[in-house]
């Protein structure tokens, strides 16, 4: 779809959603901690540019997801890439202001950004853009990027699992960290085919020995993140899909996209690998997706299956661990692994976008898979919108919205 309203008079300001910290008013006590709180508020900013010797294009902002990285961004705790934004925003969705190569004026655009994302106008490179499918709104187009992005990633270019219907031959030549492999490799796999004697697999190093991915434990399951892993992972036909959220509302919102068991870790007080063993048969989980970290590091290590990947991708319950016993990795042979994806190259971020685009994307358009939006704002509501994540209450991707072009 194109948009025939013109765009080409661009003006040199525009208006953004930006940062206020101030110290906290209180007794000495808390003043002696040097607190401060940090309000977001709707304020001028100067227009980007879309240089053309890096191939960038300038969008539109129609819709902006919003991330956790968001809340530690403006903390000071989570700085952007040197060069990048530093407007609060990894993802947007909107209309082509200037044109590229590929996406002309008026076209309708998301992005994968490095920041930016809650203003008027960002500029991106192209390689990092998307067509929005004639099916989704820009708030649900918004709520892809970032969310989608990582979580495609973190199974196939981190965890590099592969389906059931790749050669065994894979296994000898490099992990699909290509658009090309990962798109054959998914191809291949159409959504509800589900097979009893064969399951995805990851491969076990220079051996080329193929691993079974037959279960697998999702944290925060109902996040953004966690509602795109617990539907790809169904897209892969993993037997059991463990969902782990803290509420039964949640809970519900996961098994309806493919879980097929469910914990309530604030109902068994965050020892769940007892829950986790009883829905593996005694095994554990060949594959575990953690946006957690040090509070649930024991238990994640307890629920693991032998030969498991363990990938690690947040720190939702802090980054030091007091105590932790690591023979039980080296007992269990497991894979830590983890990753970022804000501050990767822009090959490998223009990669995982083509991948994503070609094998992914199609499955959003026609609904076999699904965009979960817990709840749009406007953008002078950011603040609100903060508030929900910090207090964990969203089921799904919560969504900031400026005004747009009809």
């Amino acid at each position: 779809m194109v948009l025939s309203a013109p765009l080409r008079r661009l003006p040199h300001m525009m208006r953004a959603v930006l940062v206020d910290a101030a110290p906290l008013s209180g007794p000495p006590a808390v003043e002696a901690k040097n607190q401060q709180s940090f309000k977001l508020f709707l304020g001028s900013a100067a227009m980007p540019q879309a240089r053309k010797e890096k191939n960038e294009i300038l969008i539109r902002v129609c819709a902006a997801g919003v991330n956790r990285m968001d809340l530690l961004q403006k903390r000071g705790k989570y700085p952007p890439p040197p060069g990048a934004s530093t407007i609060l925003g990894p993802e947007a969705a909107g209309v082509v202001a200037s044109s590229g190569t590929r996406f002309r004026e008026g076209d309708r655009v998301m992005a994968l950004l490095q920041g930016g994302g809650y203003a008027e106008y960002v500029a991106v490179e192209e390689g990092l853009c998307m067509p929005i499918p004639s099916t989704l709104s820009f708030s649900q187009a918004a709520a892809i990027p970032e969310n989608w992005l990582t979580a495609y990633q973190l199974l196939h270019f981190v965890a590099g699992l592969q389906p059931a219907s790749t050669p065994s031959s894979a296994c000898f030549s490099s992990p699909p960290s290509s658009a090309t492999a990962t798109a054959d490799s998914l191809n291949s796999s159409e959504h509800g085919e589900r097979q009893t004697d064969a399951c995805p697999f990851v491969c076990a190093g220079a051996s080329g020995r193929r691993l079974p991915i037959r279960s697998v434990l999702i944290h925060a399951a109902a996040s953004g993140v966690g509602t795109a892993l617990v539907q790809l992972c169904r897209l892969l036909a993993i037997p059991t899909i463990i969902a782990s959220a803290g509420s039964d509302e949640k809970l519900q919102l996961c098994k309806t996209l493919g879980a097929t068991h469910l914990i309530n870790h604030r109902a068994v007080e965050g020892r769940f690998s007892e829950a986790v063993k009883n829905a593996t048969h005694g095994l554990g989980v060949d594959l575990l997706l953690d946006p957690v970290g040090a509070s649930f590091m024991q238990e994640n290590a307890q629920s693991c299956a032998l030969d498991a990947s363990w990938v690690l991708y947040g720190a939702l319950g802090g980054v030091r661990v007091p105590s932790f016993d690591l023979q039980l990795l080296f007992a269990k042979r497991i894979r830590l692994l983890s990753s970022t994806l804000r501050s990767q190259d822009l090959s490998y971020r223009e990669s995982l976008v083509r991948s994503f685009e070609e094998t992914i994307l199609p499955k959003l358009a026609d609904s076999s898979l699904r965009v979960i939006l817990d709840s749009i704002y406007t953008a002078s509501e950011a603040d609100q919108a903060h508030q929900r994540l910090e207090k964990n209450e969203n089921r799904g991707k919560v969504v900031l919205t400026f005004p747009c072009p009809s």
